[in-house]
């Protein structure tokens, strides 16, 4: 089995916007992305997968990987989003160019976030599914991260490193001439001139049917009603139990997630705390801003 076309990877950044571009993209004729959120299997290809992603879809057999793409067919963009490519770069981009023989014409698709607003978000994301106990002041701690990271909890918790993006856009660039850097706030702020120039990079024809699914994806905050949210998110449950012989499975999750984010209330990081990892980001974002030739300043406003 010879590895399938891979066209584009939108490695991330997490918490940046990444799923709704390639939810966005998969309303696309032309445009191919497997069903499996983040297969990951560039980061772990034919390793053992750490424990601490047992709560990922990581894939890391070769012929499990191929299946993803069984359905392709004959359309004109194939790829896949999986974060943590860029989580953690140099074993996702040594494991592409030892797997696909021309890795140079795969388009690398990245999205940057405000590194203190990632970082929250990451932490509210972790903590409404449970996986996060303490405030995000504590979490965020020297002491407690080096813990955490000598106790195997993960990348991911690690919740302040993932916003070094230097050296990691750098290690993307040396490696794939063809790439796109994007910011947060173009997807808030002008979604149809992001995916429109997302899908002129992919070489598809232009076409606004993704604008239907113009939906939040992955929201973070706080339950209103906390055993709503924990029946929403129990596997099953009645919404798919009463709507399975009638309901197309695309909108039941689709009335699923939109009962899940009506929910959820947003929690405010302390000004304490922005000034606090605005100052830790500052001389990181001043660098980025040269690296991706784009203003940054209002990054750095607390």
């Amino acid at each position: 089995m010879s590895i399938p076309r891979i066209d584009f990877l939108i490695p991330g950044a997490g918490k940046s916007g990444t799923s709704a571009i390639a939810q966005y993209l998969k309303s696309h004729p032309q445009v191919f992305i497997p069903r499996i959120k983040e297969p990951t299997y560039f980061t772990f290809a034919d390793a053992e997968i750490p424990a601490y992603t047992e709560r990922l879809n990581a894939i890391h057999n070769f012929e499990d990987y191929c299946r993803l793409f069984s359905e392709a067919g004959d359309k004109k963009a194939i790829g896949e989003a999986s974060t943590y490519y860029f989580l953690l770069p140099e074993r996702s981009i040594a494991n592409i160019k030892r797997i696909i023989p021309d890795y140079q014409r795969i388009k690398i698709i990245i999205i940057l976030r405000n590194p203190v607003d990632r970082a929250f978000s990451q932490y509210m994301m972790l903590k409404l599914n449970k996986w996060e106990s303490l405030s995000f002041e504590d979490a965020i701690s020297e002491k407690t991260i080096n813990r955490r990271m000598a106790e195997n909890y993960g990348p991911s918790y690690n919740y302040l490193e993932e916003g070094l993006y230097c050296y990691r856009i750098k290690a993307f660039q040396e490696n794939f001439p063809f790439m796109k850097i994007y910011l947060y706030e173009d997807l808030c702020g002008n979604p149809t001139g992001l995916m429109d120039d997302i899908l002129s990079f992919l070489d598809v024809a232009p076409g606004n049917n993704w604008r239907t699914h113009r939906k939040k994806v992955n929201p973070s905050g706080i339950p209103r009603i906390k055993f709503l949210h924990d029946f929403l998110i129990k596997p099953g449950g009645i919404i798919k139990s009463l709507g399975k012989t009638v309901i197309p499975p695309e909108m039941r999750r689709g009335i699923k997630d939109r009962m899940i984010s009506l929910n959820l209330k947003r929690d405010a990081m302390r000004p304490a705390t922005r000034a606090l990892l605005t100052d830790y980001y500052e001389e990181e974002i001043r660098n980025l801003e040269g690296i991706i030739g784009r203003d940054l300043s209002h990054w750095l406003k607390k």
